[in-house]
């Protein structure tokens, strides 16, 4: 049986193939998803093509081809603590709707805080001098 998705979940699911972290496969990603290998590749070749569409926020189409969002994978480590410290207080649905505005996903965010915090335990803040090898101040 053939299951009908919305532009917004193909929208998503490219995104996700794309932004993918080191060590994540494609088959992963549609195993997760439960799509097939080849509809999650038609779905990227559409919007490689500009095939696939999404709503923006003022509810205009706009074509995926015309997004110049940064990918997560290019945010700076500046950008990506506030984007952190930003979503810190808010509750799933505040935070899911302000990581949609900022192009990113929450579970991206999630990662991202886990990143900082294993840094900063790695590297010994966690009330104790820094270890050996660690670089930068953090503070």
């Amino acid at each position: 049986m053939s299951t009908r998705h919305t532009q917004s979940f193909k929208m998503q699911a490219v995104e996700k193939a794309l932004s993918r972290a080191a060590g994540i496969t494609l088959k992963e990603i549609v195993d997760e998803l439960g799509i097939g290998s080849s509809t999650l590749g038609k779905w990227m070749r559409a919007a490689r093509n500009n095939g696939l569409e999404c709503t923006s926020d003022d509810g205009t189409l706009m074509s995926s081809g015309k997004r110049r969002e940064k990918r997560p994978q290019d945010w700076s480590l500046e950008d990506r603590l506030e984007m952190v410290m930003a979503c810190a207080l808010l509750g799933e649905e505040e935070k899911s709707e302000y990581c949609r505005k900022q192009g990113v996903y929450p579970h991206q965010v999630n990662q991202w805080q886990l990143d900082f915090a294993d840094g900063l335990i790695r590297c010994g803040h966690s009330d104790q001098g820094a270890k050996p090898g660690c670089h930068g101040n953090h503070r």
